[in-house]
């Protein structure tokens, strides 16, 4: 799968806008939104866009305003470790494609990911790429992951190719 024609435009249309502008079009379309807790492909507690940790309370029913106010906090951890380990200058694209990425795998793996090591090393296309080794949970093959990470990738390769 790759990005749709719809979120292209809707993608292209607001370049320039800053990375938690596009980041907060993308990341719906890529985790969905549901307002009632559910266990992840990882088992964890989920709720609303992708989020997870101690305030997903089972059975509770999210408001959009929740919503709304979990995810912008969550893009905003992911950009603030995407700015605080990469070292070389990135495209918004780029930035918007790992901050995707962080949300969803989070910081600490990508700090010792092979990926990151490409990428400040200058080896852009080479970094893209690796997202689609991103693909598993646990030792098993997510079509899930495999779409996100194709998405992923196509927007970091935004321009490069």
């Amino acid at each position: 799968m790759a990005l749709s024609t719809a979120l292209r435009k809707k993608l292209s249309a607001l370049a320039g806008s800053g990375v938690i502008v596009l980041s907060s079009v993308l990341l719906p379309e890529l985790e969905g939104t549901r307002y009632q807790p559910y266990r992840d492909g990882g088992g964890l507690w989920t709720v609303c866009t992708g989020h997870a940790g101690p305030e997903v309370i089972p059975g509770t029913r999210y408001t959009q305003e929740q919503c709304d106010d979990f995810l912008a906090a969550d893009i905003a951890i992911a950009n603030r470790a995407v700015n605080r380990l990469v070292n070389v200058p990135m495209s918004e694209m780029q930035e918007a494609a790992l901050t995707s990425f962080v949300f969803n795998v989070g910081s600490g793996q990508f700090s010792e990911s092979s990926l990151l090591k490409e990428l400040n090393r200058g080896e852009t296309n080479a970094a893209c790429n690796s997202l689609l080794r991103w693909i598993y949970i646990g030792k098993a093959k997510s079509p899930g992951l495999l779409n996100r990470r194709e998405i992923e990738r196509e927007l970091c390769l935004w321009g490069e190719e």
